[in-house]
């Protein structure tokens, strides 16, 4: 029987704090499945089974047709919200698995771009370390709070872009020597500029300067590892930031909105009613330490 190496049989975290509007991380959690193990399941949201260790059987059924997949350690299946699924764990082997369950207004768009998925998919050779260490962050944010649910909703998408380098080293043919370049470090190393420069105007000539790709191939690259454009991402980082600062500091709203690259406060105001669904003022009177600003 293959060593698991997570200590807990069993561990699973619901998102009872509703954090997340165009995407939400709903469940995630861990089971070590003893041989013969079996479960069925037909879930409203989407969600991804990560197998880290031995072999498990996935029965998918979609309308009249049923197809039996083999996954073994480093594997994992993509399934759309209601696909009826079984979950059968090997006669002779324990398995052990993730799985992270997933809903909002983009996440379809978000799958499809990342494993070229309709209703499921099989991703194979996942690096199993990299699994390990993201779902460990997302065991440590356990908690329903702003700053867990903005470590939670970062950590899902770092699972999204290594199902998608994944796919890309697998099935897509390099030609070109920058794309050889890593996802995750392509990705980590924008994310990291944007940061250090979120008080800034960034603009797209900035980032393709700096990095030197050219203009329509960053665009591509950034939005094929991430499933956002560039646009969305720096708007939506500045109003996480915006949020983050909003609850847990007295600075106006107005020194907010220049920390994160507002100079117009009249646009940060309509940016993040637009991407919170509530004001400032609203915002602050749910998630503030202090009930005035």
């Amino acid at each position: 029987m293959k060593e698991i190496k997570e200590k807990e049989l069993f561990w699973i975290y619901y998102n009872n704090f509703f954090y997340g509007e165009d995407f939400k991380v709903d469940e995630f959690g861990w089971h070590k499945n003893e041989p013969n193990y079996t479960y069925t399941d037909l879930r409203t949201n989407n969600i991804i089974q990560f197998v880290n260790n031995g072999t498990c059987y996935f029965i998918i059924e979609d309308d009249d047709k049923k197809e039996t997949f083999t996954l073994h350690k480093g594997d994992a299946i993509i399934i759309k919200s209601g696909i009826k699924h079984t979950c059968i764990s090997d006669k002779d082997d324990t398995c052990g698995r993730y799985w992270l369950s997933c809903s909002g207004t983009e996440i379809n768009s978000i799958m499809k771009q990342v494993a070229n998925m309709e209703n499921y998919a099989i991703v194979r050779n996942i690096d199993t370390k990299k699994l390990a260490k993201n779902f460990s962050i997302l065991k440590a944010n356990m908690r329903n709070d702003l700053i867990a649910g903005n470590n939670i909703i970062s950590t899902a998408y770092l699972l999204f872009n290594l199902i998608a380098e994944t796919n890309i080293s697998k099935f897509r043919k390099i030609n070109n020597e920058k794309d050889k370049e890593n996802g995750k470090i392509f990705i980590d190393s924008v994310v990291k500029y944007i940061d250090n420069h979120i008080k800034e105007n960034i603009t797209v000539k900035n980032l393709v300067d700096y990095f030197g790709y050219e203009r329509t191939y960053f665009y591509k690259l950034f939005k094929k590892h991430s499933g956002v454009s560039i646009q969305q991402y720096i708007t939506r980082r500045r109003i996480g930031i915006a949020r983050t600062l909003i609850a847990e500091t007295d600075k106006s709203f107005r020194e907010i909105a220049e920390e994160v690259g507002y100079t117009n406060y009249s646009s940060f105001y309509k940016m993040f009613c637009l991407i919170t669904n509530s004001s400032p003022e609203e915002y602050k009177n749910l998630y503030g330490k202090n009930k005035t600003n």
